[in-house]
């Protein structure tokens, strides 16, 4: 199963639902833009709009607290692979062997830099180092560097 956002699921839902964001923004007390911002994932949700969302959305109370954490981008109280419905849902075996993050997927591979990478790696687990600067021309695969080690700082 793949990953599933807090906001690609509260979009999901919404829409399975057939109610717009208008509709859903002032069923929890939030403004459309906001609501629009949290399935976005350009903010997080308060914890009185998560609850209002789990009553909405009939989340157990048992699994609310998990729920919430999950809403508010604790990313480590979910697990990788997921129940799409309740993607809040995570045992403690799929934690430790599928960790995750906050670092954006990547669709493209990165070939023949594994020499940028490790020297990357090496800047970034330098004490001594406080700050890298990926400086390149665009579609030169800076980005791709950047990313690729946020992933694996993240999985460290």
């Amino acid at each position: 199963m793949a990953e599933v956002s807090f906001g690609e699921w509260l979009r999901r839902q919404r829409k399975a639902v057939g109610l717009t964001q208008e509709q859903l923004a002032l069923q929890i007390s939030c403004s459309t833009s906001a609501l629009k911002k949290i399935e976005a994932e350009e903010r997080r949700p308060s914890a009185q709009i998560v609850e209002r969302l789990a009553e909405i959305f009939k989340i157990p109370t048992t699994e609310r607290t998990a729920f919430l954490r999950f809403a508010r981008g604790d990313w480590r109280s979910a697990p990788r692979s997921m129940d799409e419905e309740a993607p809040w849902r995570a045992t403690a075996e799929s934690l430790v062997q599928h960790p995750r993050s906050n670092v954006p997927a990547t669709f493209t591979s990165l070939i023949g830099r594994d020499k940028d990478i490790a020297a990357v790696h090496d800047y970034l687990t330098n004490p001594d180092i406080r700050l890298v600067t990926l400086i390149g021309a665009v579609s030169r695969g800076t980005s791709h560097r950047r990313h690729r080690k946020q992933t694996n700082a993240a999985r460290a």
